[in-house]
Formats: C-alpha cells, sequence, structure tokens
C-alpha cells in the first residue's frame, strides 16, 4: 500500500469537534529512548523533524514510496530510509511519527495497532517539542501560520533571531537557499528560541500552545465551498486562543484582518500595507528583484528595510517577522540588517537559471492569490515577456477555483496548462485544465496545453520568445521540469529592470 493525502477538511472536522489526538506520551519516545521511525520521511514537514531529532541525538530512519533527491541528502546525512511499505520495516522498541498525508491502512500502522506498537502524529511531535518536551533546554516558542507566506516568513524570523545571537531552533515548511542552514528545512540551535512554521491543513496546528504567534493571512485553501471556509476561520480562531503572549496577524486581507478583531487573552499587533495596521510599510520602491521600504511601527518611524526577495508578498512576509522581532525585544536595525541578508526558501520566487534567452524560476504558488502574487511580483522585476506554465494541483481545488485561477494567471503574456496534479485524489467527471485555460483564454491570455509535465521543457524552449522570464508554478511535480529547463539557460545576466 502507499502513502496518499488524507482529507484535511475530515481532520480539521475531527479536531473543531474536539475528537482526542492519540499519541503516544512524551515518555515513550524521550525518556526511552525509543527509535523513531518516520512513514513518509520525504515529506517537507516530515524530513524537518528527522532531521531536528537526529541533531539531538535519536535514533531516526523512515520510509518513502519513491527515492527522490531529499531522500538522497537524508541517507547522506545518515538516516537510514526504506523505500515502499511493509509490516517488516517495524523493529521491537520503535515509535512511528505519521502525518495526515498517510493512509491508515498503511500496512505499517496496520502492523502498529495489531502489536500495540506507539503512534505518534507529525503535529503532535512538533507540539511536544514545542513545549520541550524532549528536556533538550528551556524553549520559547514561536509559531506561523497562515494560507500563503508562512514559510517564508518563518525562514525570515530564524535568520532575524540568528543574526540577533540567540542561536534559534527552526523548523521550516521548505529549504534555505543560503544563509541560516542553507539547503535544510531544519536548524538545531542552542538558544532558547523555537521558531515553526505550522499547518492548517490538517489542523495540526491547534495542538501548539506558542508563546508567540504570526498569522500571515486566512484564504479559501484547503477547503473545497465557501461554506467550508467557517471550519477554518474557527480553527484560526481557536489557534490564537491558546498564545500565550502576542498575536501578530496581517490585516492586508479581509478575514484575517477580522481575526484580529476578535478579543483574546493575549496582545494583538498588526501589520501590513494598510494604514490601521500597527506595523506598515511606506515609500515602497521595487528595484530589480527586490525592494526597499520605510517601516512604521505604532505611529513611529523605525527605519529602512531593503530586500533581495521580489514584490509586494515578500514586503509583508517581512512586516511580520519585523513585527514579531520588535515584540520580542529585538533592535530594528538588527532586524533590517538580517533581512538584507536573506536570500529566500527554495520553490518561493527561486532563480534557477539566468540566460539570454530565457531566465527559469520555479515557484510553489498552487492557489490563486499566490499566483497572482509571483506574477505581480515578476512584472515589477521584468520589462521582457512573462511565459508561465501552471500544474493545476488537486481536482478538488481546480473545480472549485477555476475561474479564480484564470483572473491570476492573465497577467501573463502566454501560460502553459500541464494535466492537473491529483495529490492521490480521484478524478472527477469533466475536470481538466481547460476550465482554466478557457476562460482565460477569453479574457485574451495566449494558452497552450501539454499532456505530461515532462513535455513542458521542449514546449517552453520552442515557443518562449527571446528575454522571457519564464515562470513554473504549482506543488507538484512541475518542479522537476523546472530543473530540467534550468539546465538549458545560459549564464549570462538577467534582463531585469534596474530599478522602478
Amino acid at each position: 500500500m502507499t502513502c496518499r493525502d488524507a482529507s484535511s477538511r475530515e481532520s480539521l472536522n475531527s479536531l473543531l469537534a474536539g475528537e482526542t489526538v492519540q499519541f503516544c506520551e512524551r515518555q515513550a519516545f524521550v525518556n526511552l529512548g525509543a527509535p523513531l521511525h518516520f512513514i513518509g520521511i520525504s515529506g517537507i514537514g516530515m524530513s524537518a523533524l528527522a532531521r531536528l531529532l537526529r541533531a539531538r541525538g535519536f535514533s531516526v530512519s523512515g520510509c518513502s514510496d519513491v527515492r527522490t533527491e531529499l531522500t538522497d541528502r537524508l541517507e547522506e546525512e545518515g538516516i537510514p530510509i526504506l523505500f515502499g511499505h511493509s509490516a517488516d520495516h517495524l523493529r521491537d522498541g520503535v515509535t512511528l511519527v505519521v502525518s495526515s498525508a498517510i493512509d491508515t491502512h498503511t500496512s505499517e500502522l496496520s502492523e502498529a495497532e495489531r502489536r500495540g506498537i506507539p503512534v505518534i502524529r507529525r503535529g503532535s511531535l512538533l507540539a511536544a517539542l514545542l513545549s520541550g518536551a524532549d528536556g533538550a533546554q528551556e524553549i520559547r516558542s514561536l509559531a506561523v501560520a497562515g494560507t500563503h507566506g508562512k514559510t517564508t516568513t518563518t525562514a525570515m524570523l530564524g535568520t532575524i533571531l540568528d543574526e540577533a545571537g540567540e542561536e534559534p531552533t527552526v523548523v521550516l515548511g521548505g529549504e534555505f537557499v543560503g544563509g541560516l542552514c542553507a539547503g535544510s528545512n531544519t536548524r538545531n540551535g542552542t538558544g532558547t528560541w523555537f521558531v515553526a512554521e505550522s499547518d492548517e491543513s490538517d489542523g495540526s496546528f491547534l495542538e501548539l500552545r506558542p508563546s508567540v504567534a504570526v498569522v500571515t493571512n486566512v484564504e479559501n485553501d484547503h477547503v473545497t465551498s465557501d461554506e467550508e471556509l467557517t471550519s477554518l476561520m474557527t480553527a484560526f480562531e481557536r489557534f490564537l486562543a491558546g498564545v500565550g503572549e502576542v498575536a501578530i496577524i496581517g490585516v492586508d486581507e479581509p478575514r484575517s484582518l477580522t481575526l484580529a478583531e476578535l478579543p483574546r487573552a493575549a496582545r494583538t499587533v498588526t501589520f501590513g500595507f494598510a494604514a490601521q495596521a500597527d506595523v506598515r510599510a511606506t515609500s515602497v520602491f521595487y528595484r530589480g528583484f527586490g525592494s526597499t521600504f520605510d517601516v512604521v511601527a505604532h505611529g513611529a518611524p523605525m527605519g529602512t528595510v531593503s530586500l533581495s526577495v521580489p514584490g509586494a508578498i515578500n514586503i509583508q512576509n517581512s512586516l511580520g517577522a519585523v513585527a514579531a522581532g520588535l515584540e520580542i525585544g529585538l533592535p530594528f536595525a538588527g532586524i533590517a540588517q538580517a533581512l538584507s541578508r536573506f536570500q529566500g526558501v527554495r520553490r518561493r520566487f527561486e532563480i534557477l537559471a539566468q540566460g539570454e534567452r530565457f531566465t527559469v524560476v520555479d515557484d510553489y504558488a498552487h492557489h490563486p492569490t499566490a499566483v497572482e502574487a509571483t506574477l505581480a511580483a515578476a512584472r515589477a522585476a521584468w520589462d521582457g515577456p512573462i511565459v508561465v506554465a501552471f500544474q493545476p494541483h488537486r481536482y478538488s481545488r481546480t473545480r472549485y477555483l477555476a475561474r479564480e485561477f484564470a483572473l491570476a494567471l492573465r497577467g501573463a503574456d502566454r501560460v502553459i496548462l500541464t494535466p492537473i496534479y491529483e495529490a492521490s485524489e480521484a478524478p472527477l467527471p469533466g475536470v481538466d485544465a481547460t476550465l482554466i485555460g478557457e476562460p482565460l483564454r477569453g479574457f485574451g491570455t495566449e494558452v497552450a496545453y501539454v499532456d505530461s509535465v515532462e513535455r513542458l521543457v521542449d514546449e517552453i524552449r520552442g515557443s518562449a520568445p527571446r528575454g522571457s522570464l519564464v515562470l513554473l508554478l504549482g506543488a507538484g511535480t512541475i518542479t522537476s521540469a523546472a530543473h530540467r529547463l534550468a539546465q538549458h539557460a545560459q549564464e549570462l545576466p538577467l534582463q531585469a529592470r534596474a530599478e522602478r
């Protein structure tokens, strides 16, 4: 049997209904030193915890459906990985770690139930670590949530705390491009701060009780209808109710603005471009693939921030990080210096190759708002043609948001659509990429289709105008095409705007 995505909606609704999340007692995996076996270790969140616990001296192993670049790196780092799934993988005395993406009928889980082997959810394990369950040190926890931007904001906060000499522990839903723990998604720090990206998609962030929380925004992702947004909003309310000291909330998006206005025990601080934000950006200036802006906090001018990551979305992300840094007592000058050195996160507007023929960008955007923000960042930096290759993610999301995707993609000069990445969903009748492409064509945008992701490289090489910026967008397998395309781009200077 193979790993597959569980229903995020079912998991979230179970937690909201008050069902107990079953996980082993802390002593089972801490005091007794039980080996930890991660089922689905190639997941970005699972691999981060596996790396962290191995760095802290735990015995860690895992299994994965397929061999990937990430599993290769984990093996190089000394984590043994088995491929496929079998009850024979289980050793006596082991504790299993699973995520919500694992089929509950996977052979290891069935065998664990038969033998009474303890099982802990990834979210529960993260919650235990954030509370200091492994006894490593005194912990002050900072959790970042939100539909968009949480990976980058978490990485920015880790960079800021590191620059301040705080030696933070960081658990990230992506991998640093450079700087702090370059090429990895975790850092085992020696300081008291533990910074973690949290996950609302399966409700596991409801298990966290952070000292400080950042919520970037709340949008209609991980739901399949407008009616389900009520449950999502309720989940964010409950997450923020568990915050101990201060809740830091972006207010440029209406749902998170609503959250900011609700009463709670923790103090609330807001951030964004909005005039009412406690921490906001003014005098914004875009320069190439970066920006500069001034920060005003609680009415007082703080100084200037320069970023080398593009677009308004990264200004918003950095404002959340600035607000958190100020709230925990860090000087603004140090925060600004750290942000100026921040190099980004893989698959978040990651420039893979710069060539005279075209420049290749790989990006994880798979929701209309993220797609629109990525295209806006590209337009702010690029004078030439912009070509987008987009791999829709999930049949249910495509059906629900098809028109919104078309509206978001119309900012491109040309769009190439691949088949839908199913993420283990069963196909839905009549749901395919044309639900996006035909309305997009109606807006006047040139649209093409390929019958597989593997065909993208030839299609782009044959059709992209000279001097194009090529964006490959999606949360599925399209990143492999981006890396193959990058091999064809010559290493010549960018054709970006000098300034705007």
